[in-house]
């Protein structure tokens, strides 16, 4: 609380201070038309340079204490006002004597703080209590073309002399003249424009205790405008009329800032011991300035910003920033937060455990996918070469019993076995890709003639071209192969096969020396795949052809 008290012996001090030389301002000026030239020239400088000084005092205090930016600015604009209103005085009553040409423009300067002054304080507390300013009625700008047109007609009022009406040719100007329409008018401006600003405040506080205290502003306001007006009618000795005008103005928006009119930081000392926060602001060394009640204890290092890494405890985090004369530490609960992780991390592990566990079962899954394709793949491939199996099982039989045809028997059946091992293989390579490499056929059909050899048939094989084609021709074609042969193995004695592939046409064509009976079924399978199976007999030589490819064969 020795914050508090501070501030409200300095808030005395002024209040003491100022007026004080403000009346000593006043003293000076009686005595400097009382004295010869030196006295009167220092005495008038004097009290020019005071009340110039009062004016940039208040513009610091302002700076200092407003917090709102608008209105902030909107009070340093007036305070800029009021100093340069008292120093187009002092050059008035002082350098241009002698000059009235000059002077009067100089009077004439002094009502531009008396018509922008007002405005200026209205446009400013029409932002107070509002977040955002874009918000606020622009239509208000609107504003500045009477108070433009006001004072271009008292700035130019030596050409029309509607404002200050003067003797004819301007004899004794600056001390005989009658005040016109125009002056009456900007009389009626800034009276009007003052009481809305009040008016405004008192409708933009939010705290009725304050609202109470409207009676000090208009009791300034109207104390100030009868000291204007007796000062205007029985001497302006001690005091002139812009000094009273401009102090007046300055004291009603001093007025509204300590009764809370105007927000200010007056209190935020009190506010800041008092709020539930837990901060506090250090001066550059590292001092403690403004401390709230619920502020830790912390290290000199850390205040100091020697070290900059201090941990208060898991749930609470120190947090600091550097500002204008000095740092503001502040402390950031984070118990709600932590205890939020923590039941984050507890549903991202169920979440984990229950990611795995759907990853094994869809795996799980798979295989089982993949094992019951490949079983019902491998019944297939066991129902499709069942006969041949049935038939090996059949010539071992045969084979043990007749020892002389003993190895024509096994030649037989291992061109059965050779069928049954690369149909297998077939549609292993047809389960995982729909294409399938010539040389696969190849391999197969030179496999079977080779145990054919065994048996005593002369066989050849020729290939022309080497591609890769559908996997279905080639199970086709083998499998027109081997039924070609089959039917009559025990019976041949010579066979050929001469296999072309170019592009996606694909032709078997087999050379025997005896008539071959192709299967109604392969016929059927080869039709439906948009192939064609020919047969044709030449100088005892049997031709059947297979054909995938688009063109007139012979019918078989």
């Amino acid at each position: 609380m020795e914050n508090v008290s501070r501030a409200k012996k300095n808030l005395i001090m002024l209040a003491i201070i100022i007026p004080l030389l403000y009346l000593a301002a006043g003293i000076l000026q009686i005595f400097d038309s009382r004295m010869n030239n030196f006295f009167n020239t220092a005495f008038n400088l004097l009290s020019g340079f005071i009340l110039i000084s009062l004016g940039i005092i208040w513009c610091i205090a302002v700076w200092n204490r407003i917090v709102q930016k608008n209105m902030r600015n909107g009070l340093i604009v007036i305070a800029g006002l009021f100093i340069f209103w008292m120093i187009i005085r002092l050059i008035k009553y002082r350098i241009t004597l002698g000059n009235d040409e000059v002077s009067r423009f100089l009077w004439y300067c002094q009502y531009i703080p008396q018509c922008l002054a007002p405005l200026v304080v209205l446009l400013s507390v029409v932002h107070i209590g509002q977040k955002d300013v874009k918000t606020y009625n622009k239509l208000l700008y609107l504003l500045y073309i009477p108070a433009t047109i006001i004072l271009l007609l008292i700035l130019t009022n030596d050409y029309h002399q509607q404002a200050f009406i003067f003797n004819e040719g301007f004899k004794d100007s600056l001390r005989e003249y009658k005040h016109g329409w125009v002056y009456y008018v900007t009389i009626v401006w800034a009276l009007s424009l003052s009481i809305a600003s009040i008016v405004v405040l008192f409708l933009r506080c939010r705290v009725a205790k304050n609202r109470k205290k409207i009676f000090i502003p208009f009791s300034i306001l109207i104390v100030g405008t009868i000291s204007c007006v007796i000062c205007f009618f029985v001497s302006d000795v001690m005091f002139k009329i812009p000094e009273l005008i401009g102090i007046t103005f300055v004291a009603v928006c001093e007025s509204c800032i300590q009764i809370g009119f105007i927000p200010s930081n007056n209190d935020y000392e009190r506010f800041f011991y008092s709020s539930s926060i837990s901060a506090f602001i250090v001066d550059r060394n590292g001092k403690a300035v403004y401390v709230s009640k619920n502020a830790p204890q912390l290290p000199e290092g850390v205040l100091k910003g020697e070290s900059d890494e201090y941990d208060i405890d898991k749930n609470h985090r120190l947090n600091n920033a550097v500002i204008k004369g000095g740092k503001v530490f502040w402390v950031d609960e984070l118990s709600g937060i932590n205890a939020l992780n923590d039941e984050l991390m507890e549903i991202n592990a169920r979440l984990s455990e229950h990611n795995e566990l759907t990853e094994a079962e869809n795996c799980l899954k798979e295989q089982m996918h993949s094992t019951l394709l490949r079983a019902k793949l491998y019944d297939t491939v066991t129902a499709k070469v069942q006969t041949q199996l049935d038939e090996i099982k059949h010539l071992l039989k045969k084979a043990e019993k007749d020892k002389d045809g003993f190895n024509f028997v096994m030649s037989e059946a291992c061109v059965n076995l050779a069928y049954v091992k690369r149909c297998s293989n077939l549609a292993l390579m047809g389960e995982y890709s729909e294409k399938t490499r010539i040389e696969e056929l190849s391999y197969s059909i030179r496999e079977i003639m080779e145990y054919m050899s065994l048996m005593g048939i002369k066989c050849s094989y020729v290939e022309n071209g080497s591609n890769e084609t559908e996997h279905k021709k080639i199970q086709l074609a083998f499998d027109f192969f081997f039924d070609c042969i089959k039917s009559s193995l025990s019976d041949l004695s010579e066979c050929m096969a001469v296999l072309k592939c170019e592009n996606k046409n694909l032709s078997l064509r087999i050379l025997t020396d005896v008539e071959i009976a192709v299967d109604e079924k392969i016929i059927k399978e080869v039709t439906d795949y948009n192939g064609n199976i020919a047969s044709e007999k030449d100088d005892g030589t049997v031709y059947t052809t297979l054909n995938f490819e688009e063109g007139d064969y012979g019918i078989y």
